[in-house]
């Protein structure tokens, strides 16, 4: 198999270019060059990829263009662009244990709907409430929602045909490593590998998570993607199903690889990891893993609108924010949000609500 990457390196994303210099090596290299439409190796020779098996190894972000190339030229990818899509909509198809209901933004006016979801969340007063866009995400009191008049309201009156989920609060457990998440990578329906949210702490994965895993695995519905990105956390006595993400376009983490498939999910052997992998900065270490958060706020996003409502009693003007995005990833925002006006790198940032987001999701 073939692994195709956006570039042949990345001026500042040093775990990728660790990566292509892995499939350099194992001969497996090959990525897009999207100028060109043609893709090539690592000399620059172009490369027929027709009927031959291509693993995408992208961002978020360029990932629709990449899987429109090998699909038009012919190659056998892992999931079409349906399948992606089918993924990034898990919540339609994979039932959690906490309560969650998706929802657009015009359904916020029908008083039915509004009762639906007192039934649904009861009197909790607060509630998880995230973007399917992922450009927003934290806890909102439930009590704006059945205001008509609350800045809330306000703010979906700009999103009315864009999704929504709401989530029962829950609390993470915790331990010396943070929080009790889980990135778990699985390929054809089989568990590749798992690991903790973390690139710096040696770590074991409990043996009732993989079975919880597999028993999920069993019970998906046929027509849902056997490859994919399942995020798991634990609250209370139990796991449940955090979100589903594109393989291709997933964060790797300590563990997680998409070369090759564990045979010690557990990690009974604690310092093997992936080949690719540098363990020079991987230690015991009870500290917390903590990672820089990149922050956005993007003209006509939910998040924007919302915090404009909430500052200034209105929608306003004003410009697109991406922190933390490395070098060489080019984005084309206008495929990704409506109504963008300009970027202003040198403008003070201010504390908005945000969710961490890489290039990898």
């Amino acid at each position: 198999m073939l692994y195709c990457f956006n570039a042949k390196q990345f001026n500042d994303n040093e775990r990728t270019n660790k990566e292509i210099e892995y499939a350099i090596r194992k001969k497996v290299f090959i990525y897009y060059d999207e100028k060109e439409d043609v893709f090539k190796d690592e000399n620059d020779n172009i490369v027929d990829v027709h009927n031959k098996e291509v693993f995408p190894v992208s961002f978020i972000f360029q990932l629709p263009a990449l899987i429109k190339a090998l699909t038009d030229n012919g190659a056998i990818i892992p999931n079409n662009q349906e399948q992606i899509n089918m993924v990034e909509e898990w919540y339609n198809h994979i039932v959690t244990n906490r309560n969650m209901i998706s929802f657009t933004g015009d359904m916020v006016s029908d008083p039915e709907f509004l009762n639906y979801i007192y039934e649904v969340f009861g009197r909790n007063p607060e509630v998880f409430l995230k973007t399917t866009k992922k450009d927003f995400n934290g806890l909102i009191d439930l009590t704006e929602l059945y205001d008509e008049d609350s800045d809330l309201r306000k703010a979906f009156k700009y999103h009315e045909d864009e999704e929504f989920i709401l989530s029962e609060k829950v609390e993470i457990n915790q331990d010396e490593i943070g929080n009790q998440e889980y990135r778990i990578f699985i390929y054809k329906g089989r568990i590749m590998n798992i690991s903790r949210i973390t690139d710096t702490v040696y770590h074991t994965i409990p043996q009732d998570l993989i079975d919880y895993i597999e028993e999920l695995l069993s019970r998906l519905p046929h027509n849902f993607p056997r490859t994919f990105v399942l995020d798991i956390f634990s609250y209370q006595h139990m796991y449940d199903v955090l979100e589903c993400n594109p393989i291709e376009a997933s964060g790797r983490y300590l563990y997680n690889t998409v070369f090759s498939i564990s045979d010690d999910l557990t990690h009974t052997n604690i310092e093997s990891l992936p080949e690719e992998k540098d363990s020079t900065q991987v230690s015991y270490s009870s500290e917390v893993d903590m990672k820089p958060s990149t922050l956005v706020k993007v003209q006509g996003s939910f998040a924007k609108d919302y915090d404009d409502i909430k500052r200034y009693g209105k929608r306003v003007e004003g410009f697109v924010h991406i922190f933390g995005l490395p070098e060489g990833i080019k984005i084309d925002l206008d495929k990704l949000f409506s109504s963008i006006t300009a970027i202003d790198e040198d403008k003070e940032f201010e504390d908005i609500p945000s969710k961490r987001l890489t290039p990898e999701s």
